[in-house]
């Protein structure tokens, strides 16, 4: 879309995530399709949310995901 500006991505150790959070990255490139997280705690469980923003600072929300990395 011509009004893309990025998509911002959040983590969080509890269940809770939105915008009023600082992401661990900014994409301003539409075409990316793949993020990896890197320096993540061992046996920690984590939750992801995308947001995707428009240059009017209008933004709509993935779904919630979660993992847990390996002990």
């Amino acid at each position: 879309d011509e009004d893309f500006d990025s998509y911002r991505i959040y983590r969080s150790k509890t269940s809770l995530i939105d915008t009023t959070m600082n992401p661990i990255v900014i994409i301003n490139n539409q075409n990316t399709n793949s993020y990896d997280d890197f320096g993540l705690e061992n046996d920690t469980e984590y939750y992801y949310r995308i947001f995707v923003f428009d240059i009017y600072g209008l933004s709509s929300g993935s779904n919630k995901v979660n993992g847990k990395t390996l002990p």
